[in-house]
């Protein structure tokens, strides 16, 4: 029996913040950088798939810029609605103080940030060549979809943050509650979403 190559991503993608958090002592902020540093690796690859499909479609380029300016300010937007949701969550966070000690976390004698942030940027790579290029779905994929697809993760995302702002103003729950929703939304989303 073979298995979809698209369940082993998602667990691999679920496996990483697991391990984070009981074997690395990651708390929930750290986690959210994780999916951070993804979400700004995905924002990325997205524009080197808009480049490719204009060359290869020969689109306006007017498209891929207006698009890209929006999701731009969508990240933005989002990453600070999070921020705000972490606040809502734990008050008296220091996230500069936070986002160093992510960063200078030790694990055989090497500070995570020098392995964890190219490897996610070379997961990105990757997933670029390998279901984009050698596919050739930069032929058939048409860049306003494309987009359309990425903004919706955007608002998904949104709409997951504001949904645990407002529950926060009457509960606030345990880490571990926060970070297997994240996780599991995060998945469910992978599988039910389009491969491009």
């Amino acid at each position: 029996m073979r298995i979809n190559p698209k369940i082993i991503q998602v667990a691999g993608d679920a496996l990483i913040p697991l391990a984070g958090y009981f074997w690395w002592e990651w708390n929930l902020y750290y986690i959210l950088l994780f999916y951070f540093l993804d979400y700004i690796s995905n924002e990325i690859f997205l524009n080197v798939k808009s480049k490719k499909i204009q060359i290869s479609q020969n689109t306006p380029p007017k498209i891929w810029i207006k698009n890209a300016i929006i999701s731009s300010f969508l990240l933005i937007f989002t990453v600070l609605c999070v921020h705000f949701a972490m606040l809502q969550i734990s008050p008296g966070i220091q996230f500069t103080d936070e986002l160093l000690h992510f960063w200078k976390y030790k694990d055989l004698g090497i500070e995570q940030g020098y392995i964890l942030v190219p490897l996610i940027f070379l997961v990105g790579f990757q997933r670029y060549k390998l279901e984009f290029v050698a596919t050739a779905q930069f032929k058939k994929v048409q860049m306003k979809e494309l987009w359309k697809q990425h903004i919706i993760v955007h608002f998904t995302i949104l709409a997951f943050s504001c949904t645990v702002i407002g529950l926060s103003a009457f509960i606030v729950f345990p880490e571990i509650v926060y970070i297997s929703s994240l996780i599991l939304a995060s998945s469910v989303f992978q599988l039910l979403r389009v491969n491009r």
